[in-house]
């Protein structure tokens, strides 16, 4: 559901998306074509100028695409798969960019975030709805996967009534909901084969073209129902509306780019159609820019219609303060029930049988306790939820690519942090210190320690877990590796927290959380003061699947405690550090550190109600294999994840 490809500024997938368009081969050559203009224009309209001129052209298709702004244009081409922009401030416009980035139809702006349709007949990525750059064009995620699966998907348009995005392709119309924010789902409208699409902000009304069945389609999008049709067009599929400033003759008419070379003019009420502009050669998709021109692709240009009598298809908001939730597992909610997964961030493991892998972000999580808190409070006004399951500071700067083979792609999370952010949450530096490896090496050794004879005692020297927390504290003691932004780049946390804060609103707050202690203190717990059951294991032993319990020791158990401690003190420090930059720079905005462990006293591993979930080796895994644990192993369940909230709650919202 998030598959995000690249960054801007880095090239990190840059060449696999050139090979995957080679290999496929589905991207046809551009054909040289003439530019195609009107010939005869009929009132209402005035002129059509060729605007946009030398677009490639494939079988008579080319630019489909449109997003006029002022001083800037976009252009997506379904030729070769080409997004363009244009400088529009001189007499003409300039092009200063092109990237063949997969984008192919509709292009829309919602809440500041550009987003672009990716169709299946093209190679470089899968087909579905992306966010992307508008200086660059890198495409920078994707929102929603194609919903019509091997089908078609083409038109786009922001519904600001909502927020959503409303979706058009050959298997129907489908309204995109929360696109940039905590989990983006679709739910499908209508079925039909429809292409372009515009909204009237003022009705909360769509206009789409049924191409297949040469209708265009009016839909109330308050009841999802279809008002009303017309019919009789040949190939509809721009579609866009006059203004109600553009004279009462004209006021709210339709007019509909046809693949025929025309445009048509529904005149409402009546109903009664007319061919305003004729002469053309293929039109596809159309946009009204800020100067209230229309303007409408043609084989292999853009045509610029005059008067300005067309109501603009970009809407215009005035964003609110937001909340912004980064980091790792321990902000994503891993831990949580399968059930209280986000889909999209959750798919079968297959290392770990019976299991799920994933960002796994959950509706239980403390983030999502913090937003909403916030949101009732007003302190803001929108959230969005990017923290993910074994994450590390890198995923911060550059793209997370954990769970690509899932087509699960995560941005850069510094991605959804703007100056509308007033509060940010992070939860990170435990992955960068290794402590999943080390807790996996634990894991396999408290596994060997019932099965063997080489017992416990993960934390000796020269066993793995050992190794792995020398270097992993280490980097963070000296700064941890971050080679999104160049080989051997590394950044200390002090200046993470700065980068994130730079970011932000002048007046914003980071709220930096601690690790929890896993286990229990106390000897009461552990048998005989010495070992504690942890959770069990799944082992093929003659042929039959046996469950056997994990253990763990105490000595083990107190120094995995005295890790999160040792971190929860670099932790603290590097806050100390960014705040004292803050304060000495004259910076309004702060980093909070609040420390969590204290929430869990009494709850941990090895006590008598636990707020963790144990270790679980799910299998069965027979002799010679590397056991694998699941996912959510140790993790705050979800009693953790409220002792989070409330230490974090009455921070984020005084």
């Amino acid at each position: 559901m998030i598959f995000k490809l690249e960054h801007p500024g880095r090239g990190m997938l840059a060449g696999v998306a050139v090979l995957a368009l080679s290999a496929a081969g589905i991207v046809q050559a551009a054909e040289p074509a003439a530019a195609a203009s009107f010939g005869t224009v009929s009132p209402p309209l005035s002129s059509a100028v060729d605007y946009i001129t030398g677009l490639p052209s494939c079988s008579g298709i080319g630019p489909v695409g449109l997003l006029p702004e002022k001083g800037s244009f976009l252009v997506s081409d379904w030729c070769n798969s080409t997004t363009y922009r244009y400088d529009t401030t001189g007499s003409a416009p300039a092009l200063v960019a092109s990237l063949q980035n997969g984008i192919t139809h509709g292009l829309t702006r919602d809440n500041g975030v550009y987003y672009g349709v990716a169709s299946s007949n093209q190679g470089v990525l899968p087909s579905g709805v992306y966010s992307l750059d508008p200086v660059t064009l890198k495409v920078t995620g994707q929102v929603i996967g194609n919903p019509c699966g091997g089908g078609d998907i083409r038109g786009l348009a922001a519904d600001s009534a909502t927020g959503d995005l409303l979706l058009t392709g050959d298997c129907g119309l489908f309204r995109v909901s929360n696109p940039s924010g905590t989990v983006p789902f679709f739910t499908q409208i209508a079925s039909g084969n429809f292409d372009g699409i515009t909204i009237d902000q003022t009705t909360d009304h769509a206009w789409i073209a049924d191409n297949g069945n040469g209708k265009v389609i009016e839909f109330d999008l308050g009841t999802n129902t279809a008002l009303r049709s017309f019919s009789g067009f040949n190939g509809p599929d721009g579609v866009a509306i006059a203004a109600s400033s553009a004279g009462p003759d004209v006021a709210g008419d339709i007019f509909v780019n046809g693949n025929d070379g025309t445009i048509t003019r529904i005149d409402l009420p009546s109903g009664a159609e007319s061919v305003v502009a004729s002469g053309g050669s293929r039109g596809d998709f159309v946009a009204v820019g800020p100067d209230g021109y229309l303007y409408a692709t043609q084989s292999s240009l853009v045509e610029q219609i005059q008067p300005a009598i067309f109501t603009p298809t970009v809407p215009t908001s005035s964003p609110g303060l937001d909340y912004v939730a980064l980091g790792d597992s321990f902000a994503s909610g891993e831990g949580a029930t399968e059930d209280q997964f986000y889909p999209g961030t959750t798919f079968p493991d297959p290392a770990v049988t019976g299991t799920t892998t994933g960002c796994h972000r959950s509706h239980t999580s403390w983030g999502e306790t913090t937003a909403n808190a916030l949101l009732k409070a007003g302190k803001v006004t929108s959230w969005r939820f990017i923290a993910c399951s074994g994450a590390v500071t890198d995923n911060l700067y550059g793209i997370n690519g954990k769970y690509a083979k899932f087509g699960e792609v995560e941005p850069p999370q510094l991605d959804a942090v703007t100056k509308n952010t007033i509060i940010a949450t992070l939860s990170m530096g435990g992955n960068d210190a290794n402590f999943s490896d080390i807790l996996n090496a634990c894991a396999e050794a408290f596994v060997n320690g019932w099965i063997a004879t080489s017992g416990y005692g993960c934390r000796n020297p020269g066993r793995t877990a050992n190794k792995d927390a020398a270097a992993g504290l280490a980097l963070i003691a000296h700064g941890v590796k971050t080679p999104s932004l160049g080989s051997g780049a590394t950044k200390k946390l002090s200046q993470v927290y700065l980068d994130i804060v730079s970011r932000m609103n002048p007046n914003g707050r980071l709220i930096v959380t601690g690790y929890p202690r896993l286990f229990a203190s106390s000897r009461a717990g552990y048998d005989l003061g010495s070992t504690c059951k942890v959770g069990t294991a799944t082992r093929i032993v003659r042929q039959l699947p046996l469950v056997f319990p994990v253990f763990i020791s105490y000595a083990d158990a107190q120094w995995l405690n005295g890790l999160a401690d040792q971190l929860n003190t670099y932790l603290q420090q590097y806050v100390t550090e960014a705040n004292t930059t803050l304060i000495n720079s004259g910076q309004a905005a702060r980093v909070e550190f609040v420390p969590v462990s204290p929430a869990f006293n009494n709850h941990r591993i090895c006590s008598g109600s636990r707020w963790f979930n144990g270790v679980e080796f799910p299998g069965p895994f027979g002799a010679g294999l590397k056991p694998q644990p699941s996912q959510v192993s140790f993790h705050p369940n979800k009693q953790g994840q409220a002792a989070y909230a409330s230490v974090v709650v009455p921070v984020a919202t005084r």
